[in-house]
């Protein structure tokens, strides 16, 4: 909402559980299945760079 308060605190946090929860249940499903440790943390990696860095693109674009 742009305001910095109590209540838009809770209200971003009731919004975004959701997808907490289904991030958290996913890599532990891929922990799971993947039994090679090595290949678990490349994938992790690999997964934060590709979702990262195209989000700091966007941002430095939207900020000049």
């Amino acid at each position: 909402s742009g305001k910095f308060s109590k209540n838009s605190v809770i209200f971003y946090v009731k919004q975004a559980v959701i997808y907490w929860l289904i991030s958290i249940i996913a890599m532990l499903s891929l922990y799971f299945l993947i039994p090679e440790i090595d290949k678990f943390s490349i994938f992790i990696f690999v997964t934060l760079f590709a979702v990262t860095a195209p989000h700091v693109w966007v941002m430095h674009q939207m900020k000049n």
